[in-house]
């Protein structure tokens, strides 16, 4: 492997363990807006998932199998719990 494929597999590692790190720590939080953190916590799980998967395919595995296209068909969840995060964090940031 050549060396910028190899530091780009672990930028998007340390992505992909501080997403699913932040992810854990956000679901298991005890705060007053407990549903934003939870919407929150799913979507960096999903987001570290495309990393782990994008990781694959450098390694030659995971090319276009049932997972690939199950995540293609997920990609519109990304902006919809986005916007559901902002809903829900915006009166609590409007009050401050």
């Amino acid at each position: 492997m050549e060396t910028i494929v190899v530091i780009l597999i672990i930028l998007m590692s340390v992505g992909a363990i501080q997403g699913l790190t932040f992810g854990l720590i956000l679901f298991k939080a005890d705060s007053v807006n407990k549903s934003a953190n939870r919407i929150l916590a799913v979507l960096l799980f999903l987001l570290s998932y495309r990393l782990f998967v994008q990781i694959l395919r450098l390694f030659g595995f995971g090319n276009y199998d049932t997972w690939y296209y199950f995540m293609l068909d997920l990609s519109w969840v990304h902006g919809a719990l986005t916007v559901s995060y902002t809903h829900l964090t915006l009166p609590t940031i409007c009050s401050v």
